[in-house]
């Protein structure tokens, strides 16, 4: 309890007035209760360079041209770094080599608080804890993450997080663009396997889409991109197709090309030295004009050969 200042010359009244409890002068460290001139302590500790509201919550409209949250920067150490309801809400961490990090008893924060973690690391996580230990988020190296408080109603409470997007991602209206690796993702309600698409012929192989066609005037050895095409031979003398190593073109294991006679003359599938072509009965060739066939990688070096062939 504060000292009562009624009856305190020069004036007979300072009941309106609020004043430090003992009297001193307010320091620059030690946050001091506060008192009304009455000697009521009030819910407020201040000193010359904070205030802390205690009890009962003080809700207050106010506009103000700038608030500057409090920013705290520190090197990675690996040890458990444990935040207070006073500590800073913004965290950079920096170096390498991880930090865990506890969340402060809930119960002494409003609904609503919110903490950033920024991982400005060359490698190591974040790793962030309510406060019971149970894990809330693992920040990666380069990550940016926002913590927000649903429930107090328990010193672990109730967290949510948010991610926000590393500095080499960038967009506009119309444009996004992102240099990273994508690890999982849905194109269309579909999730997209592999993890990450390497090439055009894996991502050609992922789709459910019309057949596209390439035409020949001439023997013709594959390519890449005839991955999931159909290849049509429309010439009229007999011609070679040639399957080549994987060493020279890498279809990735599981590619299929579907093969068409469409000239009057026939194809012969070859198999460029190293490379196996199993066909029942060693059959390479199409039958007559209009036959067709499937080419389908098994192996590095390994295609399955079948349809209506002959030998």
């Amino acid at each position: 309890m504060g000292t009562s200042l009624i009856n305190t010359k020069p004036k007979n009244n300072y009941q309106s007035l609020i004043k430090v409890g003992d009297n001193s002068s307010i320091g620059a460290l030690t946050r001091k209760s506060l008192s009304d001139g009455a000697g009521n302590d009030l819910p407020i500790k201040a000193s010359a360079a904070a205030i802390e509201f205690t009890g009962d919550v003080i809700a207050l409209n106010v506009t103000l041209n700038a608030v500057f949250e409090g920013f705290t920067s520190t090197a990675a150490s690996g040890t458990l770094i444990t935040l207070l309801k006073t500590s800073t809400p913004n965290y950079l961490i920096t170096g390498s080599g991880g930090q865990i990090i506890q969340l402060p008893d809930a119960t002494t924060l409003p609904n609503g608080a919110r903490f950033t973690f920024n991982n400005n690391q060359s490698s190591g996580a974040i790793t962030i804890n309510n406060n019971s230990g149970t894990l809330i988020a693992s920040v990666p190296s380069g990550g940016f993450t926002e913590i927000t408080l649903l429930s107090n109603s328990v010193a672990a409470g109730s967290w949510e997080r948010h991610e926000q997007a590393p500095s080499n991602v960038s967009w506009s209206t119309n444009t996004f663009d992102y240099s990273g690796s994508i690890t999982s993702a849905t194109w269309n309600g579909v999730a997209i396997a592999d993890n990450r698409i390497s090439s055009a012929a894996t991502w050609n192989a992922k789709q459910d889409s019309t057949i596209t066609t390439n035409r020949q005037t001439s023997s013709y050895s594959l390519v890449l991109t005839d991955a999931n095409k159909l290849v049509e031979m429309n010439v009229g003398t007999a011609n070679n197709l040639t399957v080549p190593l994987n060493s020279s073109i890498a279809f990735p294991v599981g590619t299929q090309i579907l093969l068409s006679q469409y000239g009057a003359g026939q194809t012969t599938v070859v198999a460029t030295s190293g490379v196996t072509i199993r066909s029942a009965g060693g059959k390479l060739k199409l039958n007559a004009q209009y036959s067709g066939a499937t080419l389908i990688k098994i192996a590095t070096n390994e295609w399955y050969l079948f349809g209506d062939i002959t030998t």
